[in-house]
């Protein structure tokens, strides 16, 4: 960005260049310049020519390698969609990859949570910017959703606790059947009203006559 911003030479981008080093990059780049000296070879006066020595010692053979190994590997995991975008997009330029935005789009998806895949897979999208969008606002819609249930864990469920269905033990701990049997079994009706003992009083007040209109009483 210096060199398009100033017409410098050839020759003094290289040295720019060269003041910007430090600690081992100025001293290989000094034995460098000497050793052309001593054996007689032309220096380096081309900033090309010095990106492809710097290049050769300082890249190692399998590092696009392990930058394309990287990048089929990438997978969003506890990172924002934005953060994975970035590192995703970073991994692809340092490996000078040009690809079509389709196969771009779905390594994208191929390495997004499935939440989040599963939902924009079912949007239209035409470019690499509109998935991308569309899964940061699919993340803070679920990112909202599991704060209110944070806030409010109880609201989904019953408050009224559900009836035991063991039976009562005894104090020996084995159950007691009997207290069941006795639920179980059907209330006596008494034979003068037709009621239980215990509510025929309630219900009499109930009754009205349909004939005098009056109270505890009916007509036959």
């Amino acid at each position: 960005m210096v060199f398009e911003c100033h017409n410098y030479s050839e020759e003094k981008k290289v040295k720019l260049a060269a003041v910007a080093f430090t600690d081992y990059a100025i001293a290989w780049w000094d034995q460098l310049t000497t050793g052309r000296r001593r054996s007689f070879e032309r220096p380096i006066e081309a900033w090309e020519e010095m990106k492809a020595v710097m290049r050769k010692r300082f890249v190692l053979s399998h590092y696009y390698r392990d930058l394309y190994l990287k990048l089929q590997n990438l997978r969003q995991g506890s990172r924002s969609v934005e953060e994975y975008f970035k590192e995703m997009e970073m991994a692809m330029i340092r490996a000078n990859i040009t690809e079509e935005r389709e196969a771009t789009m779905a390594q994208f998806l191929c390495g997004l949570n499935r939440e989040i895949a599963n939902v924009v897979e079912l949007q239209h999208y035409v470019e690499i910017e509109d998935v991308v969008h569309m899964a940061m606002k699919i993340e803070r819609q679920l990112r909202r959703g599991r704060m209110a249930k944070s806030e409010f864990p109880f609201a989904g469920s019953s408050s009224r606790a559900k009836p035991s269905s063991d039976p009562p033990t005894k104090p020996g701990g084995k159950p007691n059947y009997a207290n069941r049997e006795e639920q179980a079994k059907p209330r006596e009706i008494s034979k003068d009203k037709g009621t239980t003992p215990t509510t025929s009083s309630q219900r009499a007040r109930d009754i009205k006559c349909f004939r005098c209109l009056g109270a505890g009483h009916k007509a036959s």
